[in-house]
């Protein structure tokens, strides 16, 4: 089972403390002093990764 039948398998509602924790988690990827945001700047595919990241947060209902 792939993760998006779980999840509508499961109807699970994320508390909005939870949904907070996850978008301020997400979001701190992206600083430019973060390891993994260093590791992406360095590829050539910086700005999907980053677009990628962005739109994941964006979808994060608070």
């Amino acid at each position: 089972m792939n993760l998006d039948a779980w999840v509508q398998k499961t109807k699970l509602i994320p508390s909005k403390e939870l949904a907070e924790k996850a978008r301020k988690i997400i979001v701190r990827t992206l600083a430019e002093d973060f390891e993994l945001s260093e590791l992406w700047q360095e590829s050539d595919e910086f700005n999907e990764w980053q677009t990628s990241v962005k739109n994941l947060v964006a979808k994060i209902c608070i």
